[in-house]
């Protein structure tokens, strides 16, 4: 009877195992085999492990085919934004091909004109030395004019010094008649109390006065004539004077003319030699910029080449992302616990 039940318990066991070896079979994980104390547990037991390392491993898998799918999905999209972004590259090599053309056209022109320029500001500089010449010979002129005034006005003014000085002869001779008037005036009173003893006097006292008067008239004339003398004199001294001082200040300006001019002719140098650097320099540019042109070319070149390898790794990636999908449809198809078990990178 012992043995009788230990079969009917094996057998037991076993329709049991069968029951979860058919639902294992049905790709449900889950399902655990009873492990009795018998020789159908042993083998549940090895069935249960089998079964646990086997959803362990699909649950690897599956956490790992997601991350493929995204990883693919990820690298679909960035070979997508790779390839935008090489279009615009093109596009952008492309228009810069084009600018640095006209670029290069326009440096030539730079340069031609600054030749042009150049050569313009070197007449410009010729001209302003010989208006600067002449602007020198025109100073010497008129500081001789300047100098020759003013010796002039030295003679006006010694003239006048003259005049003043017969105005104080003629005075001191018109005082010298008032008095020899007077005296002769005396004279004649004194010679007409002396009566016919006197009449000899009165004549001369009468000539005396006569020339006396003569003198005083003419000491009048020549103040008169002094008189018209200096004021001649001042009136071409204060004429004088304005011409000297017109003369100081056109030498003055044109002293500021000729300064001004020596700083337009050392400018003019000075934008000569800059013309010059501006042409070798869009020389020099000209030459770097068909460089460019060359190393943009080969660039788009390379870039073309980039865009065909992408396309044939975009082609590759749509084929790792079908087969993503596909590994996870076939993961997906296994019943597993959840959570599922961590799993490495």
């Amino acid at each position: 009877a012992a043995k009788r039940r230990e079969n009917d318990a094996i057998n037991e066991s076993a329709i049991t195992l069968l029951g979860a070896v058919v639902a294992l079979s049905d790709r449900d994980l889950r399902v655990r085999a009873p492990v009795d104390d018998n020789i159908v547990g042993t083998i549940a037991s090895s069935i249960n492990q089998l079964a646990d390392e086997t959803a362990e491993a699909l649950s690897s898998v599956q956490s790992l085919s997601v991350q493929l799918e995204e990883a693919t999905l990820a690298t679909r999209q960035q070979s997508q934004e790779v390839d935008r972004a090489i279009a615009l590259e093109q596009t952008l090599l492309k228009g810069m091909e084009i600018t640095l053309a006209d670029a290069s056209g326009q440096l030539l022109e730079v340069s031609a004109l600054s030749q042009r320029s150049a050569a313009s500001a070197g007449r410009t500089a010729d001209a302003a030395a010989a208006a600067q010449n002449a602007v020198g010979t025109t100073l010497r002129g008129m500081e001789n004019l300047r100098q020759g005034m003013g010796d002039t006005e030295k003679r006006f003014k010694s003239l006048a010094q003259r005049s003043q000085e017969i105005s104080n002869a003629v005075a001191l001779i018109n005082t010298i008649s008032e008095r020899t008037h007077v005296l002769s005036l005396n004279a004649s009173i004194q010679a007409a109390a002396a009566g016919e003893a006197g009449r000899g006097f009165a004549v001369v006292a009468s000539e005396v006065q006569r020339l006396s008067d003569a003198s005083s008239k003419a000491a009048n004339e020549i103040a008169a004539m002094v008189g018209n003398i200096q004021a001649e004199t001042n009136e071409s001294l204060v004429t004088l004077s304005g011409l000297v001082s017109d003369v100081v200040e056109q030498s003055t300006l044109a002293q500021s003319a000729a300064q001004e001019m020596q700083s337009a002719q050392t400018a003019t140098q000075e934008l000569i030699a800059m013309v010059a650097q501006i042409a070798a320099s869009s020389e020099l540019q000209q030459g770097l910029a068909t460089s460019l042109r060359a190393s943009i070319s080969e660039v788009n070149q390379s870039t073309i080449q980039t865009s065909s390898a992408m396309s044939a790794q975009r082609g590759l990636t749509e084929t790792l992302v079908d087969y993503a999908l596909g590994l996870r449809q076939s993961v997906a198809e296994f019943k597993l616990d959840q959570p599922t078990p961590k799993t490495s990178a």
